[in-house]
């Protein structure tokens, strides 16, 4: 019987996570945080960049793998490519016109969830292992992590027949940011996890 592999498990555990961060916090929400300043801590930069800098912090204690959803540096790396997809859902829901509702928020996420399932497997990134030893700030991820920001932020105030091209933008800046973290993630994975630890905890929302 063939192991699942690294990529293959955050596959499968990739759709579920973007519906669950779809759900405990609306892309409506995600907008707002979008035209905070980005030393803010509940900024999309603030957030993210603490995504990365807490799996460094963890690794760094040795702190690798926990078998039910809790904080451990294979989570919140998992998280931090994760919160860049979400960005591309947010960009298909924005564009959509839809109401700020649950259903629909579901519907963009899965919506990005089943074309991200068609390019898999992700690769391990070249640069992953100079990358994972950088802070966030000093990282290729936080400039772009802003231009999504300032995309974001600006499409909102545009009306809708203008808005298309600012959306598409910081849709392909998440979706290279996206597939370069996942890189990371995959190259982390192999080199810090046994092969047992590659299955990622499902998230589950606080009831």
């Amino acid at each position: 019987m063939v192991k699942p592999t690294a990529s293959d498990e955050f596959g499968l555990w990739l759709p579920g996570e973007l519906v669950y961060s779809a759900c405990k916090a609306g892309y409506d929400k995600k907008i707002e945080r979008a035209k905070k300043p980005p030393e803010d801590r509940q900024s999309i930069y603030g957030f993210l960049g603490s995504e990365w800098d807490n799996h460094r912090f963890l690794a760094s204690q040795g702190a690798h793998y926990q078998p039910r959803h809790s904080m451990s540096a294979q989570l919140q790396l998992a998280k931090f490519a994760a919160g860049l997809f979400d960005k591309v859902s947010l960009g298909a829901w924005h564009r959509s016109g839809a109401e700020a509702k649950k259903d629909h928020f579901i519907a963009a996420a899965n919506q990005m969830g089943k074309q991200l399932l068609e390019v898999l497997p992700f690769e391990p990134d070249p640069e992953a292992a100079e990358t994972l030893n950088q802070p966030f700030k000093e990282t290729y991820f936080a400039p772009g992590v802003l231009r999504i920001m300032r995309g974001i932020a600006l499409a909102s105030e545009l009306s809708a027949d203008i808005q298309t091209e600012v959306i598409s933008h910081y849709q392909a800046t998440a979706l290279k940011l996206g597939v370069r973290a996942a890189g990371c993630y995959l190259y982390y994975a192999q080199t810090q996890l046994t092969e047992d630890q590659y299955c990622l905890p499902v998230s589950e929302l606080e009831a």
